[in-house]
């Protein structure tokens, strides 16, 4: 899932977002309000990508809805 990963990591900046890779299979995000507002995330939100996702992290695959 790191291609994955990469890319929603680099969509994110691109709004404005700052990204912390977490481990091989996740992302810390600090949204912009505009974000949160979209998509119903706190101001830091930890993201999951693949099987080893971070503790408290919201799974994203290409089957979520926000995709």
């Amino acid at each position: 899932m790191g291609a994955l990963r990469d890319f929603v990591a680099d969509v994110l900046e691109m709004e404005g977002s700052a990204v912390e890779p977490v481990g091989p299979d996740g992302l810390d995000v600090v949204a912009t309000s505009e974000l949160r507002a979209a998509m119903g995330w706190p101001e830091l939100a930890r993201l999951g990508f693949g099987t080893a996702q971070p503790a408290d992290a919201t799974p994203i695959g290409f089957e979520g809805e926000w995709l």
